[in-house]
Formats: structure tokens, C-alpha cells, sequence
């Protein structure tokens, strides 16, 4: 049996992130808001998910054992692949393999915090499954793109997180130049498609400005996710210090921005995001500048409260 594909469009790609994530709010922190006047800020960079976006996980490539399984099968049938029952249960073993391995090889490179690639995952799990008669369906660049997005946001949903208009808007009136450093896949970028209706740029975020992990094979702490933006600053002539970092993990987040000299706000806006890493004796001493519970006080810091 052969699935018939045809390829994988921007537009399907929003079609599907909306059409598996139902709208979601929130859910209130006992994190109380730390907002002092931040005079000196002359850029402001964001995370991605659990900041900008509420994520139903947390984290990108976040799962739990109990809905792991329903997840893989469904994203295989729904690429158009049909499946032998009795390999499942080494078909998703073998996907956290594959995944170890990938980053144990880059790290074999000297990268400190590897991204996977996700494509090149999904294609080293299914052709051998499809050379062992376990698996049946076209395997093309196109179904893979979309295995990956159908099992991601099965496992992780999204929705636009409440005050990104409003944020974004200040920011751009105040023609404060603003951007991405995001620990992310392909399929991330059609996020703001899905819920904000427009592009990454058509939104406003600085193409120097932004540095996605699967692009430079690096996740956040890791200083070479933060280099291009680094050097996008030095490019408007601003230092590392007049940029603003807010994310939702004390690590990855305000630790790793911390490290490279820039400003810190912790966005404590979500309980299934927010990552304070109490038990981590790496963060010891580390405290973010500010702290959000909402978007919109980002407009305080800055003092656009009048936008």
C-alpha cells in the first residue's frame, strides 16, 4: 500500500498547527512581578514557546509516556503511512535513540547544547522501518515535514500568548528593535502564521536579530545560538547590555542571556512553562533583572505605558 503525497505547502503547514492546537489560556503563577524602569534598553529579544506562545508542554519536543504512543501512530497515518501494530513499541524506542545520538554527535563536535535536526530524524527512523516491511507509504521530504509537525503538535500544543499584539505593538511605535532566540524546529516559524496571522517578519521581528536553534544546530544556554544576534546588535551599534532577554526558563533563558552581558526578564506568566530550576546549583546567584506574570508590563519596564 502507497500513500500519494503531494507537497507539503506553507499554507498546509498553518492549516494543520491550527487545526491540531485548540485555543489555549495561561494558567495563573504565584510569581509576583518584579518591574523596575528599565532606561537603557534599546532592544528587546523573546523566547518563543512558553513566552510569545502558551505551549500546552512547555518546551518544544516535550512528551509524556502515556500519550507518546497514540501521538506516533496518529502522526503516521495522518502523513499517510499505514503501520505494523507490533512494531510500535520499538519504532519509539528507537526515535529517543536516533535523538541521543544525533546530539551526542554534535557534541562530539564541540557543541556544548545540540539541536537535532529534525527531519533527518524522522527519515532515519522511518526508512529502515520501511526497508524491514514494518512500515508502508511514500517517504519524501514532504511527508516527513509532516510526520514531524502532526507528532509535535499532538504532543504540544499552542496558542498565542495574551498581550503579544499589544507588546509588540508598543515596540514597534517606540521603534524599539526587537527579536527571536529560540530553541525551535522548521515548523516553529509558522506559529505566528497560525495564531498571529502573519510572518515572523511581516510581525516585526529583526532578521539580525533573530536565531533559531535548528538553523545553527545549537540550543539554548549555549553561547553559539546567541552569537548572530550578538553580532546583529553590534550591527545597530548597541551593546549586549542595552538588550533585553525575556524567556520562561531560568536557565536556558535568563542564565544563558545573563552570560552573554545582556539585561534578563523572566516571563512567569504560565505555570506549565515556567521553568525556576530551584534544585540546579549552576543558577545559584543568578536572579533575572525583571519579571513578567503578563506580556503587556513589558510596556512598563520600558516605560510605554501611554502606547
Amino acid at each position: 500500500m502507497v500513500a500519494v503525497h503531494r507537497d507539503l505547502s506553507p499554507q498546509d503547514i498553518v492549516q494543520r498547527i491550527q487545526e491540531l492546537s485548540p485555543a489555549l489560556l495561561p494558567h495563573p503563577t504565584e510569581v509576583e512581578p518584579h518591574l523596575p524602569r528599565l532606561d537603557t534598553v534599546k532592544a528587546v529579544l523573546f523566547d518563543v514557546y512558553g513566552t510569545l506562545f502558551v505551549s500546552e508542554a512547555g518546551e518544544i519536543g516535550t512528551t509524556e509516556s502515556d500519550v507518546h504512543r497514540t501521538a506516533f501512530v496518529e502522526a503516521l497515518q495522518s502523513a499517510g503511512f499505514t503501520f505494523a501494530d507490533r512494531h510500535i513499541g520499538n519504532a519509539i524506542s528507537r526515535y529517543g535513540e536516533l535523538n541521543r545520538q544525533q546530539r551526542q554527535c554534535l557534541r562530539d563536535q564541540g557543541i556544548d547544547h545540540p539541536e537535532m535536526d529534525i527531519v533527518a530524524l524522522w527519515r532515519d527512523l522511518l526508512v529502515p522501518l520501511q526497508e524491514q516491511g514494518a512500515l508502508f507509504g511514500k517517504i519524501s521530504d514532504e511527508a516527513i515535514q509532516r510526520v514531524a509537525i502532526e507528532y509535535e503538535y499532538r504532543l504540544n500544543k499552542a496558542s498565542l500568548m495574551p498581550g503579544f499584539h499589544e507588546t509588540l505593538d508598543a515596540l514597534r511605535f517606540a521603534q524599539i528593535p526587537f527579536g527571536l532566540i529560540s530553541n525551535a524546529q522548521f515548523y516553529s516559524l509558522y506559529l505566528f502564521d497560525a495564531f498571529a496571522g502573519k510572518s515572523v517578519r511581516a510581525c516585526g521581528f529583526e532578521p539580525g536579530l533573530t536565531s533559531w536553534s535548528f538553523e545553527c544546530g545549537a540550543s539554548k544556554p549555549s553561547q553559539i545560538i546567541f552569537d548572530p544576534v550578538l553580532q546583529g546588535l553590534s550591527e545597530l551599534n548597541l551593546e549586549p547590555h542595552q538588550a533585553l532577554y525575556v524567556g520562561n526558563d531560568m536557565k536556558n533563558d535568563v542564565h544563558g542571556a545573563a552570560k552573554q552581558g545582556m539585561k534578563t526578564a523572566l516571563f512567569a506568566g504560565d505555570a506549565r512553562s515556567l521553568r525556576l530550576r530551584e534544585d540546579d546549583p549552576s543558577l545559584n546567584g543568578t536572579q533575572p533583572d525583571v519579571v513578567l506574570t503578563e506580556l503587556a508590563q513589558l510596556k512598563v519596564v520600558l516605560g510605554l505605558e501611554r502606547i
